[in-house]
């Protein structure tokens, strides 16, 4: 543990030295940087209070919106998890500092602690950052007490490190099995596990029925699958819910749950980690899994010979997509962001007896105006 903590303080130490170099950094990029994320964070609470006032003035618009919070917290545990995956192969397998690690006076389980901590950290701050309009929206136009805000971060504390632990375990089990294994490899593996979540959202949630009469009985029922006890997504659901409307004690049992299944999976890796982890680690760095690639050949280059010779357009386009092709860690954003265009574009036509007029002029304005920006 105390190479943990020392572990902590340098990367502590790094990122504020990380901060401090921001000075020296060219100003237009830092406000540029600081803009956008302005403009993103106000846009973003400005839609979910607009979709959240709307379900507030309809009869049975909280119950509704607690069963979306729901499926929210469900799809990002399952994307936490799935990040966590890619992200770890990366920082507990294949990195120099790993090595590094190994060759100091640490066991398995200090080590793996170490490099987790940093995957968490790399895995887990965009989707909070993601949430925080979402969840702060929610608790102004639903007049949420004051404990509802500082229970977010603690509730999201525990809920990451579950995703976490999960996704290193997977991770773990399938080194051990499969010694071989590439980023390719694991690439498909979370193509395979987010095809079968997708499957299991088709299968509980039939967006095809939102015509009918029964439209509103047809999504209740059908994001209640999303609400099953066994879940952690449920868990933290109900606590920081629990929290906005002051009852503390159904809060504090909720973050007691949470918090044990942390500190069991915690227990279970380091247990496993002290085991498996380094002769998962040595036996993946004893093979070679790099490739010999001959100049001209490959799906790449045939394409890059298509183009004009000679054209700079032409030099940044193979160069975006070779980068794209060398790192597997943006192919789950990839699979993601157009997995739910299609799903959007596929399901359009079924809302049009269920939006009121007004409503289907505004997203047919809104889906021109994405079609002109991305065009240009």
């Amino acid at each position: 543990m105390d190479f943990f903590l020392r572990y902590l303080a340098v990367k502590a130490r790094l990122a504020y030295n990380h901060i401090r170099s921001l000075r020296s950094e060219s100003k237009l990029k830092v406000a540029v940087i600081v803009t956008w994320t302005a403009i993103f964070m106000t846009v973003g609470c400005w839609l979910f209070h607009r979709a959240f006032t709307f379900l507030y003035t309809i009869p049975v618009g909280d119950l509704l919106a607690v069963r979306v919070l729901a499926l929210f917290f469900l799809t990002l545990f399952a994307m936490l998890t799935f990040s966590n995956i890619l992200v770890a192969f990366s920082t507990l397998y294949k990195s120099n500092e790993t090595e590094f690690l190994f060759s100091l006076p640490m066991d398995g389980q200090e080590v793996f602690l170490c490099r987790f901590a940093e995957t968490l950290a790399y895995s887990s701050w965009a989707f909070i950052f993601l949430g925080i309009p979402l969840m702060m929206s929610y608790g102004i136009v639903f007049k949420a007490r004051w404990y509802f805000y500082p229970a977010l971060p603690l509730f999201f504390i525990p809920f990451v490190v579950i995703a976490g632990l999960l996704g290193a375990l997977l991770l773990m089990g399938l080194v051990r099995i499969f010694p071989k294994m590439n980023f390719k490899v694991i690439a498909a593996f979370i193509a395979l596990l987010g095809i079968g979540f997708l499957v299991f959202l088709f299968r509980s949630f039939s967006v095809a029925n939102l015509s009918q009469l029964d439209a509103l009985d047809r999504i209740l029922s059908a994001l209640k699958t999303t609400q099953s006890p066994f879940f952690p997504s449920h868990w933290v659901n109900e606590g920081v819910l629990a929290a906005g409307r002051g009852d503390l004690r159904e809060t504090l049992f909720y973050f007691g749950l949470l918090l044990s299944n942390a500190l069991l999976l915690m227990v279970v890796s380091l247990w496993l980690a002290g085991g498996g982890y380094y002769g998962g680690w040595a036996g993946l760095r004893g093979f070679s899994l790099r490739r010999f690639y001959p100049s001209g050949r490959g799906a790449l280059s045939r394409l890059e010979r298509l183009l004009p010779v000679g054209s700079p357009t032409s030099a940044l386009i193979m160069k975006d997509l070779r980068m794209f092709w060398r790192d597997p860690s943006q192919w789950m954003q990839f699979i993601v962001f157009f997995g739910l265009l299609i799903v959007y574009v596929a399901n359009l036509h079924n809302y049009e007896k269920f939006l009121a007029p007004e409503w289907q002029t505004r997203i047919a304005f809104l889906n021109l105006a994405v079609r002109r920006a991305s065009a240009a």
